[in-house]
């Protein structure tokens, strides 16, 4: 089916979003609460998208190929936040996308919305000679105009990395530091980032971080003005995907161990 292979559902061929298509910088509002993150792409859990698999599949193999492109941590991160976004925004017309292809239109309109532009080429030779997906490039172009139609063009994806960073900062929580952010980057291979504010994520995961360190952070959340059922509740999420996310590379070090 021409649909599956290009990505493209019926519902959307041939359409292109009028105006200005040059993506603003994912990060250009300082204020998130009035920001469309914050009034638009947050939504309660019986919102989500449908094709939870094949978000997690298609979100594991994003990160493999930002990694082979070279791109930085925060632009992996804003396309698998828009992969999430175009599934939400999506609906039904969801199951009909190549979620992989998708993947690779994300990557390329977040490697331009983090002002970290690569040519859409060399986005379709990363993603078929190093990551095992082949596509042509007017697949990749009409891709992206289909993604930013679905978001209205509103790249603005605001991440947990800075208020984590000011939370350690602030309480000298520095022994924690390097585990939260880990958890701060197995958090987007869940739906988080469409439940809660990275604030909120940056909490959850420096909380998560200090248990498994033994670190006392009574005094600390005693200062915080966020609903801590939020931090609660979000935190399980995160530990539930770091368990899986270990038990994924135990099991696939054993395999290699045993194919060796």
């Amino acid at each position: 089916d021409a649909r599956l292979r290009s990505g493209a559902p019926a519902s959307q061929r041939g359409r292109r979003p009028g105006g200005n298509t040059r993506a603003p910088r994912a990060g250009g509002m300082s204020n998130f609460w009035e920001s469309s993150h914050c009034r638009r792409w947050l939504v309660p859990r019986t919102a989500l998208p449908a094709g939870r698999d094949a978000l997690i599949e298609t979100t594991r193999w994003m990160v493999v190929l930002g990694c082979k492109a070279r791109m930085r941590q925060r632009v992996i991160a804003t396309a698998i936040v828009l992969l999430r976004r175009f599934a939400l925004a999506s609906g039904s017309d969801w199951d009909e996308y190549a979620p992989r292809a998708v993947g690779v239109a994300c990557l390329y309109v977040a490697a331009k919305a983090e002002e970290c532009p690569m040519q859409a080429k060399h986005w379709v030779r990363y993603a078929s000679h190093h990551a095992g997906y082949v596509m042509q490039l007017p697949e990749l172009l009409e891709l992206e105009m289909h993604v930013l139609e679905a978001l209205d063009a509103c790249l603005v994806v605001f991440h947990p990395y800075r208020p984590l960073i000011q939370l350690v900062e602030k309480w000298g929580f520095t022994n924690c530091t390097q585990h939260a952010w880990s958890l701060v980057n197995d958090s987007y291979h869940t739906d988080l980032c469409l439940l809660y504010a990275p604030y909120v994520i940056a909490v959850a995961a420096l909380y998560v971080a200090c248990v498994l360190k033994g670190q006392d952070l009574r005094q600390g959340f005693a200062t915080l003005q966020v609903d801590l059922d939020e931090v609660y509740e979000c935190a399980r999420i995160m530990m539930d995907a770091y368990k899986k996310h270990s038990r994924a590379k135990a099991e696939a070090k054993a395999e290699a161990k045993t194919k060796a």
